[in-house]
């Protein structure tokens, strides 16, 4: 727990893209407490984005163009494929950086 002198608290160093529980109560001095207050919960922004928008072109017997819009200022993405209807593990699974 920390303590603030303020009624305001930078709190740092949590994951991205988690969700938290914030609980509040005033220290009135000499062991006094208030109740807790909360929860009040927040949600830490995502760090890396999503892609949206994927097309598939130029299908042909061994290959296919995979077009994508980006989530934000990224310059690297991977794709993973493997056979439809494959069960029971990875064992066709390929992986490509791009």
């Amino acid at each position: 727990m920390q303590q603030f002198t303020a009624p305001f608290a930078d709190v740092t160093g949590l994951a991205a893209n988690t969700t938290y529980d914030f609980y509040v109560r005033i220290d009135c001095g000499m062991g006094d407490f208030s109740l807790w207050a909360g929860p009040y919960t927040a949600t830490t922004s995502q760090s890396c984005p999503n892609i949206s928008g994927i097309t598939f072109s130029n299908v042909n017997q061994t290959s296919v163009d995979v077009a994508w819009t980006a989530g934000g200022a990224e310059t690297e993405w991977s794709i993973e494929y493997l056979p439809s209807r494959i069960c029971c593990g990875n064992r066709y699974y390929s992986f490509i950086n791009v």
